[in-house]
């Protein structure tokens, strides 16, 4: 059978929520395509990266914020996207951000978090590993990474071993050298 001849259709259903005393109704969707979910990790991601760190709480928040955005029909203005935090602390403390979760099928939302914590993982071994040393290295200073190469290829391993064996013999790998006063 071919694909075309299936017939098949993305899932567009929505849910109805409604917040208890407030009267405000949304509509939360029930699936959202792959090229939508992919978008809201990138950009919680890139949003909470801080440079030397992964800023966990700015994380969580800009992730339901986007889920907010791209799950619900709640429209916003630029102005109000501009201060996420800002925009994060009125939704969670109006019960929409966890109204919407509620209303995202638990695989769905399943699906979004533990990618999510793996995308955390896999970049934090990343950060810590001495291939990002190099590459941030070399796009920060690329002439002395350029340096650094040439100097490396020059190094006599043997006579570099041989001066370590010498220093570990003497003491010297465990002297400070901090200055008397």
């Amino acid at each position: 059978m071919l694909f075309k001849d299936m017939n098949l259709t993305l899932n567009k259903d929505v849910k109805k929520v409604t917040l208890e005393g407030s009267g405000i109704e949304f509509n939360v969707k029930q699936y959202l395509p792959a090229e939508e979910k992919n978008a809201i990790l990138e950009i919680a991601m890139q949003q909470a990266d801080q440079g030397t760190i992964l800023n966990t709480f700015a994380l969580d928040a800009i992730f339901h914020i986007y889920l907010v955005f791209k799950y619900t029909d709640i429209e916003f203005t630029l102005a109000e996207k501009e201060n996420i935090l800002s925009l994060f602390d009125i939704l969670e403390t109006n019960g929409i951000i966890e109204a919407t979760v509620a209303a995202i099928p638990v695989s769905e939302y399943a699906i979004l978090r533990d990618n999510l914590m793996d995308m955390v993982d896999n970049y934090l071994t990343y950060r810590n590993s001495a291939r990002a040393l190099v590459e941030q290295f070399s796009m920060f200073a690329p002439q002395a990474a350029e340096n650094l190469a040439e100097i490396s290829q020059n190094v006599d391993v043997e006579k570099l071993q041989n001066i370590l064996k010498l220093a570990d013999y003497n003491g010297e790998n465990n002297r400070t050298n901090i200055p008397k006063e």
